[in-house]
C-alpha cells in the first residue's frame, strides 16, 4: 500500500505543469492527456510505498491506468 501520498501542494505542482505543456503545445487549456502523462514524472518522489521493494513508478502507472479520466 502507499504510506504518503501526494500533498496538495503536489496536487497545484500538477496543475501548473499540466498548463505549461498544455501552452507548450499551442493550446489554452488543459486536456486529461496533459495530467496523465505527467503524473508519474511529477509524483514519483512524493509517494512513499509501505513494500520499499516496489517501485513508485510502476505503482503511479497501475493507478494511472485504473482511474476512470473523464473527458468533456
Amino acid at each position: 500500500g502507499v504510506r504518503l501520498g501526494v500533498s496538495p501542494r503536489g496536487a497545484l505542482g500538477a496543475v501548473r505543469a499540466a498548463k505549461a505543456r498544455a501552452a507548450l503545445l499551442g493550446r489554452a487549456f488543459v486536456t486529461v492527456d496533459d495530467v496523465k502523462e505527467l503524473v508519474v514524472a511529477l509524483w514519483s518522489h512524493r509517494m512513499l510505498l509501505e513494500d520499499e521493494s516496489e517501485s513508485v513508478e510502476a505503482r503511479l502507472l497501475e493507478i494511472r491506468e485504473a482511474t476512470p479520466w473523464q473527458r468533456r
